[in-house]
């Protein structure tokens, strides 16, 4: 009985303080306004009634969509809900999958006529069902039909007239596999900006509010449409009934700028050098400082664009140079695909120091464009989409390469590459093309971190070819050869 009352009491006093809340007025219909607002919300077991309703009871948490709703001044039993425990836009809903997907549950536009729509996914997007069981997702699948569900969903808003930046996405995560939500939401998010639909990222509840590592408990509910209101106008637009509302603050608190400043308040650059080349970047910046960082003390880990913020996650991750988390540790790399304090498409990475211990906020190092050094609070909207952990190295060289130009009789094949343990040293190259019966090996070396070759293969001729790069360990150093690049190749 006490764990109910202490659920009871809880819920109580979520409701009581955000109804209390100033901004709980925010965009209220003046007198002689009486339409009702209408919010349409798709969702998973989050937002299922199984668990989660209007109001709290003995049996049920009172739902994040419920939260939202009243702060926006509207009553939350007026909610109109599409939600299959188990379904995403992969994953088809119930444990038989014998549910239904988000696209397959996209009529219900048309039937609520919303002016705001809220889209809880991704979850259950780690699988998919084959013969009535659950297996994993391949990447490109999951691009497809997130592509098709997102296009869909902006064209049935579109034919209601709720406004694309009215139709909110985002995913919620507990503290479960957390390695793969940067893989679904950095992607999710990517389509859903594209379309002009509003991404709102939501960091994961830690597991001291869930009750599994999945589903929010009463706490974990409050949390979460704590989150997402922070992250995203949405009150405003529900309690203006779809009309277009101000901007949202941006979540960005710079602590200090100048490494002496920064100093005092124990959060120097540690010793970032202003000359000499890192992962063979001069130019001071995001990517340079955090290079710096990441090798500090320990053994180089290169990626294989170091120069472009956007691209380290997939080329570290490509390398085996870090794993990614959706979750921040001291010490990771936080990345961003788009920089919060810059206009403009380009990426950003930055040092975390400090994490919230719910996981709201993150206090980073960071060297801005031209070496402007700051320390800066990121939170709500403007948290990194992911952290990119670098791993210890046996002292193999590490690197990626790529095949730039295939023609008959001869091949242009790029790349970076640095021996881990001997970052000064040049590294071997081997480089092997197949094509019918036959095979060509050539042999060459990286100089100052990057190469750049175009090599002759007498007899090459259009068609598939199969190109291998290698890159060979130094005598007299730790580790082993490393394969570089193993791919297909049209000749043309």
């Amino acid at each position: 009985m006490l764990p109910r009352l202490l659920t009871w009491a809880v819920a109580a006093v979520a409701t009581a303080s955000l109804m209390s809340a100033p901004a709980a007025a925010a965009g209220a219909p003046t007198a002689g306004e009486t339409k009702e607002p209408r919010l349409l919300v798709f969702g998973d077991s989050i937002s299922a009634a199984g668990r989660y309703r209007a109001r709290a009871d003995r049996s049920h948490v009172k739902a994040w969509w419920a939260h939202v709703a009243e702060r926006a001044g509207m009553d939350p039993t007026k909610v109109k809900i599409s939600a299959q425990p188990s379904s995403g836009i992969v994953a088809h809903g119930r444990a038989d999958c014998s549910g239904t997907t988000y696209a397959e549950r996209l009529d219900k536009i048309e039937r609520a006529r919303p002016d705001v729509i809220i889209v809880e996914v991704g979850r259950n997007d780690v699988r998919r069902c084959v013969n009535g069981r659950h297996v994993g997702v391949p990447p490109a699948l999951r691009e497809r039909r997130a592509r098709a569900y997102f296009s869909q969903l902006a064209r049935r808003a579109d034919r209601q007239g709720v406004d694309r930046s009215h139709v909110y996405v985002f995913t919620a995560w507990g503290s479960r596999q957390n390695e793969l939500h940067p893989q679904i939401t950095v992607l999710y998010a990517r389509l859903v900006r594209e379309l002009g639909l509003t991404w709102v990222p939501v960091a994961p509840l830690p597991r001291s509010q869930t009750v599994d590592g999945i589903h929010p408990t009463a706490r974990g509910s409050l949390t979460l449409a704590r989150r997402v209101m922070a992250a995203s106008d949405v009150t405003r637009a529900i309690a203006s009934r779809g009309r277009r509302t101000g901007r949202v603050a941006s979540g960005v608190q710079v602590r200090c700028r100048g490494a002496k400043a920064c100093r005092t308040l124990g959060l120097g650059h540690r010793g970032y050098p202003r000359g000499g080349r890192i992962w063979g970047l001069r130019q001071h910046g995001p990517t340079r400082y955090a290079a710096h960082r990441v090798t500090r003390g320990r053994t180089v880990a290169p990626v294989s664009t170091p120069r472009d913020a956007r691209s380290w996650r997939a080329d570290a991750l490509a390398s085996g140079a870090a794993v990614e988390s959706a979750v921040a540790r001291p010490g990771d790399v936080a990345w961003w695909d788009l920089d919060p304090s810059a206009a403009g498409r380009s990426g950003h990475v930055a040092i975390v120091e400090k994490v919230a211990a719910d996981g709201s906020w993150v206090l980073v190092t960071e060297m801005r464009a031209g070496g402007a050094f700051r320390a800066v609070r990121y939170r709500d909207r403007a948290l990194p989409a992911a952290y990119l952990r670098f791993v210890p190295t046996d002292g193999s060289p590490a690197g990626a390469a790529r095949v730039d130009r295939a023609r008959p009789d001869r091949l242009r094949v790029s790349g970076v590459v640095a021996d881990t343990d001997a970052p000064r040293r040049k590294v071997a190259l081997r480089i092997r093309v197949s094509q019918g019966g036959r095979t060509w090996t050539r042999r060459t070396s990286a100089r100052a971190f990057d190469f750049d070759h175009r090599i002759g293969v007498r007899g090459l001729r259009a068609g598939r070819a199969t190109v291998q790069v290698w890159a060979i360990n130094p005598a007299r150093t730790r580790g082993h050869d490393r394969v570089l690049l193993r791919t297909r190749v049209t000749v043309r």
